[in-house]
């Protein structure tokens, strides 16, 4: 059983590719302070986590190849140059969030990453911030990239570098990640995602040596 986070972060440094980002809670009122531990045991990332959280197969992603479209299909929309996630032609952007919120279901975690508005994706920081949070994240995102031809999707709409942002209700932006990002950060086991279940981070590294 993973410890109980012993203290609040209101500011999360994520090192990501190099750079430094700084994740902002404003006054810790985006889903509660829940904390991340700063460093929680070792022995704590393995055995029945795996089983929970781990990956069904970590079989490497299928071809990315072809035109960028809504559904998969040929015809639909390219995103050109979007910038976020709110910047994406209309019918890709209900097609990332409906295949994200189908990846939520699936995977059934405890802590809810549903995903409704462009602006308000739904990383574990703002959730709380606690081991369970980043865990049961990282095994949504991997569910995410395995489902169906949903990495596919994300290929042909240039979205693996498409910032995802969580405006705060001032309409401040309060968070900017790419899945590209989150990917670096599951894979690497940084100190956010460092209780995740081995089989999941390497599943997750295989997707990302796809990004690149």
């Amino acid at each position: 059983m993973l410890a109980t986070p012993s203290k609040p972060k209101a500011f999360e440094s994520v090192f990501l590719s190099g750079a430094t980002l700084t994740l902002v809670l404003l006054s810790c009122g985006l889903g509660g302070c829940g904390g991340k531990v700063e460093n929680p045991s070792s022995s704590t990332t393995s055995g029945a986590n795996s089983s929970s959280h781990g990956a069904d197969s970590t079989s490497g992603p299928a071809s990315t190849s072809g035109t960028p479209t809504a559904s998969g299909d040929s015809g639909g929309a390219s995103t050109g140059s979007a910038s976020s996630t709110c910047d994406l032609p209309a019918a890709i952007q209900q097609g990332l969030l409906d295949r994200w919120n189908a990846a939520v279901s699936v995977a059934a975690e405890q802590v809810d990453f549903g995903w409704s508005k462009c602006d308000e994706f739904a990383h574990p920081t703002l959730k709380g911030g606690t081991v369970e949070a980043y865990v049961d994240f990282a095994a949504v995102l991997l569910q995410f990239f395995q489902a169906g031809d949903d990495f596919t999707f994300l290929a042909q709409n240039q979205l693996f570098t498409t910032q995802l942002v969580y405006a705060t209700p001032s309409g401040q932006i309060g968070l900017v990640m790419t899945f590209k990002e989150l990917a670096t950060q599951v894979a690497s086991g940084t100190s956010l995602f460092e209780d995740a279940p081995p089989a999941t981070r390497s599943a997750i590294a295989m997707y990302l040596a796809e990004m690149n």
